[in-house]
């Protein structure tokens, strides 16, 4: 059941809930931003602002079996990954909600059609995706499941398993993808010398693990980043407070060595931020977070709340909150945060919300160039209309 004409019943917050973007990414050169809601991919070109979808139904087909010979079923696969491997070339994940297998579909073309398939098994609860590894962390709530990370590869034939890492003190979380074949991981119970939880480098082409030393007393990492080449992005709490640091690191020839770690910045929060970016030429760093878009001079350390989240209710929405409660209004408000952004120039910045909406900003003049709206950005007005109507 979907959004109701007028003269119907006003439908529940269920039945309308429109589905919000879950990840995005960009091609630089074909000038093309990807989107996910829900099941579907949405292309959209930033020359004539044209969205096309593509259906999970024409990726899932080729498939007709997963292990187990279990036959796939036909209900609802939510995206949990997807990255821009290389210009053209687009990379998806889906969940399988029968709890059967990791689906990984890769796309080229500016109307993708699919090159390869892999069911990746056990189901992921985690998956960090490298432009030649993938880093799957596998825990299940059962007995015959235990914790376990595997890495698979791309490779001409398709994307084919790798190897299992193992480590005696139990199976490593991934947090993000550095580079170079590279993985920033974490053991929950593995600690330093002070107390502090340590990480960890994972080389993809061998498994084996090297200690990370950043010089912090950090009780909890989040996420890694590679945000540039070198360049690499942590969220991490230290002293009860949430951070984003970012660290140039230097790797060296020798597997798991560094030759140089320099910092180039820790920011102090709000909250870990939901994407990062660094501008072409080092100079300025943008995150969002549920706080707003921030911006940062690296050269002054200076930070600017840029784009702020509006937190004032409009009188429509104080009629919704008055008949559904605060939690409506909540969940039209969050299609509004910063998913994705990333520097066109060392002034310009490309960023999506939640609901889809597409935008082009100047950063140096704090002011937005061009909008390109998105369906379900058309879709939560209506929803916001239906209900606000009287019952």
């Amino acid at each position: 059941m979907g959004l109701m004409l007028e003269g119907e019943d006003v439908p529940s917050l269920r039945e309308i809930a429109v589905p919000m973007v879950t990840y995005a990414d960009w091609d630089p050169l074909a000038r093309l931003l990807y989107t996910t809601q829900g099941g579907m991919l949405f292309v959209t070109s930033l020359e004539d602002g044209q969205t096309r979808r593509l259906g999970f139904k024409a990726i899932i087909e080729q498939f007709v079996f997963v292990p187990q010979r279990r036959k796939l079923p036909s209900g609802f696969f939510p995206t949990i990954g997807m990255q821009q491997r290389s210009s053209g070339l687009l990379r998806v994940v889906y969940q399988d909600p029968g709890k059967y297998a990791t689906l990984v579909a890769e796309l080229q073309g500016p109307l993708p059609q699919v090159v390869a398939c892999a069911a990746l098994s056990p189901q992921a609860s985690k998956i960090v995706l490298g432009t030649e590894y993938l880093a799957v962390f596998s825990s299940l709530p059962a007995k015959d499941f235990p914790p376990v990370l595997t890495l698979y590869r791309s490779t001409p034939q398709g994307i084919l398993f790798h190897r299992r890492v193992d480590s005696p003190e139990g199976s490593p979380v991934p947090l993000g993808w550095v580079g170079e074949g590279r993985f920033v991981v974490a053991h929950r119970s593995r600690q330093d010398r002070a107390g502090f939880p340590r990480l960890l480098v994972l080389e993809g082409q061998t498994g084996s693990l090297h200690p990370l030393e950043l010089q912090r007393k950090a009780t909890y990492y989040d996420f890694a980043r590679r945000v540039a080449p070198g360049v690499v992005a942590l969220g991490f709490q230290e002293q009860e407070a949430d951070w984003l640091g970012l660290w140039r690191i230097r790797w060296s020839p020798e597997p798991g060595r560094v030759e140089r770690i320099e910092q180039l910045g820790c920011f102090a929060g709000p909250a870990y931020p939901n994407t990062v970016a660094l501008s072409p030429q080092g100079k300025r760093l943008v995150y969002a977070t549920f706080h707003g878009l921030f911006l940062v001079e690296l050269d002054t350390k200076k930070k600017i709340l840029m784009v702020p989240f509006r937190y004032v209710e409009t009188p429509q929405e104080k009629q919704i909150s008055d008949r559904y409660g605060p939690l409506a209004v909540a969940m039209i408000a969050m299609q509004e945060h910063f998913i994705f952004c990333r520097f066109l120039d060392e002034s310009r910045l490309v960023c999506v919300r939640q609901d889809g909406q597409v935008e082009l900003w100047d950063v140096l003049r704090r002011k937005r160039l061009k909008r390109i709206d998105s369906l379900h950005r058309k879709l939560k007005a209506l929803l916001k209309q239906a209900l606000s109507q009287p019952k």
